[in-house]
């Protein structure tokens, strides 16, 4: 849902990622994290919502969603510095 990057849909977004955030695959909790880079761009105004999802994934026990988080981490930092 992340992926089509309309506006009429960015609100629903934040929803469907806090709680694919908590689903048990790894898989899905991993498209969480690439969904979260992707709602960045979209929904600025979401950061303390972002954060939130942010601290559930980046202490997950995968490394797939580790690594996703850590590439939202890096999209954030480009982010600041422009």
């Amino acid at each position: 849902m992340a992926g089509i990057r309309l506006h009429a849909i960015a609100p629903l977004v934040p929803v469907a990622v806090k709680k694919c955030a908590k689903d048990p695959s790894a898989y899905v909790r991993k498209c969480a994290a690439y969904a979260l880079c992707k709602l960045c761009d979209l929904l600025p105004e979401e950061s303390t919502t972002l954060e939130e999802v942010l601290d559930v994934l980046i202490s997950d026990h995968s490394p797939g969603v580790v690594g996703g988080s850590e590439l939202l981490l890096l999209h954030l930092k480009c982010l600041a510095t422009y």
